[in-house]
């Protein structure tokens, strides 16, 4: 705990310096057709890093060698975003539809064109995760409570009692999950029925690297801390910009590769760990 306090500390001294990240090339400006409101969720397609999906405030994104694009005609809310770690079709996602009232749980099996309800009707789920080791298991955090579905998310058990902001979970081992919360960041080993604490610093959202699980990154309001010791110690990311860090998106098949999103609309990548940082999207001046 002492390891990620400091840390957190030093990060406030940090955040505000620009990374040396090596001159690229510039994303593509959004068009003004497309109204960047609220990140709220990223995923890399998991057959070619190089698509970028960005969950917002009114609809799901696509940013690939074409620009930003809209996914679908679907302009809702959504909250809670996660990808299937293998097929490029599969989506889940919670909010508010844009008419207003709650999303429960819909799926997407068309990458994102069309979705239906499958679950949880009256639910808007902040905090949603698709275990990477098992597709079939995913976690909601809903009221406090951290609930399971072990059926693709056709029906859900309430696990525990939590306060989630996010969830990361395990690249191969199914019942580990990380959770980002206000107290602190949390890990569980027996598929959310029970946590321990991992630090006291308040967290946003959390990631494993897939490619070398031992290594996470969690978001604060101030920034990204990054362990290489399966969160014993901490040390903060230097970015581009200073912001409070809720999102991540890794690829399992590029080691390195971090796309990371700010609360300020801002998003980042880093192709080694989050040693250096292109801007994908600068946060509003």
């Amino acid at each position: 705990m002492r390891a990620l306090t400091a840390a957190l500390l030093l990060s406030l001294l940090l955040s505000g310096c620009a990374s040396d990240a090596p001159a690229s090339t510039p994303t593509p400006t959004p068009p003004a057709s497309v109204e960047i409101v609220d990140v709220h969720g990223l995923a890399l397609d998991p057959t070619d890093a190089s698509i970028l999906y960005v969950a917002t405030h009114r609809g799901l994104l696509r940013l690939d060698g074409g620009g930003w694009s809209y996914v679908g005609e679907a302009r809702d809310d959504f909250m809670g975003f996660s990808a299937h770690p293998s097929d490029p079709r599969v989506f889940w996602a919670s909010g508010h539809p844009r008419s207003g009232g709650n999303l429960g749980i819909l799926r997407s099996d068309d990458g994102g064109i069309t979705w239906r309800r499958i679950a949880l009707e009256g639910v808007d789920a902040h905090a949603m995760a698709v275990s990477q080791a098992d597709p079939q298991r995913l976690y909601v955090s809903w009221r406090g409570e951290v609930l399971r579905s072990d059926d693709g998310g056709a029906t859900w058990a309430a696990r525990s009692r939590l306060p989630v902001a996010g969830f990361a979970t395990h690249p191969t081992e199914r019942d580990v999950v990380l959770a980002a919360t206000g107290r602190g960041l949390y890990r569980s080993v027996d598929g959310g029925d029970g946590w321990q604490a991992l630090g006291d610093v308040p967290t946003l959202g959390v990631a494993f690297d897939p490619t070398a699980p031992t290594t996470l990154y969690a978001g604060t309001a101030t920034g990204i801390l990054r362990s290489v010791d399966d969160g014993r110690t901490w040390t903060p990311l230097a970015l581009p910009h200073a912001g409070a860090f809720s999102h991540f998106a890794t690829h399992a098949q590029t080691p390195g590769l971090l796309y990371a999103a700010s609360y300020q609309k801002g998003i980042y990548r880093s192709g080694d760990g989050g040693a250096t940082w292109s801007v994908v999207l600068p946060p509003p001046s």
